[in-house]
C-alpha cells in the first residue's frame, strides 16, 4: 500500500530547500509544488513501506538557503503492519502456504 507524507513551508524567500530521509537514506523521488503567490512550498514523499521499514524514522528538513542555520526538521516513526506468508511442508501435505 502506497504511503504519502507531506511537508510544507510558508513564507520563505527564496524558495526553501526541502529534503527527505527514511532512516539515514536520503530520498529523491518527491513531488514539489509552489502556490501561485509563492508563499507556500510543499513536498510530498510517496513510497510503499515494507517490513524492513518498520521502526524507521521519516524525516523532513526545510531550510532557507539564504539564512544560515535556518533548518527546521520534523520526523515520524513508521509503524508498518503487514501480512505474512508462511510456507511449510508436512508428511500429509506436499506443500502449503497460509496467509496470516
Amino acid at each position: 500500500m502506497q504511503a504519502v507524507f507531506e511537508c510544507q513551508s510558508f513564507g520563505s524567500r527564496p524558495r526553501p530547500l526541502i529534503n527527505w530521509w527514511i532512516g539515514s537514506i536520503p530520498m529523491s523521488d518527491v513531488q514539489e509544488t509552489i502556490s501561485s503567490d509563492g508563499n507556500l512550498s510543499s513536498s510530498a514523499l510517496s513510497f510503499i513501506p515494507s517490513r524492513e521499514d518498520h521502526g524507521k524514522q521519516i524525516s523532513c528538513r526545510v531550510e532557507n538557503p539564504a539564512i544560515e542555520d535556518s533548518a527546521i526538521e520534523d520526523r515520524i516513526q513508521l509503524n508498518v503492519h503487514c501480512t505474512f506468508l508462511v510456507m511449510f511442508a508436512a508428511e500429509n501435505f506436499a506443500a502449503a502456504a497460509i496467509l496470516l
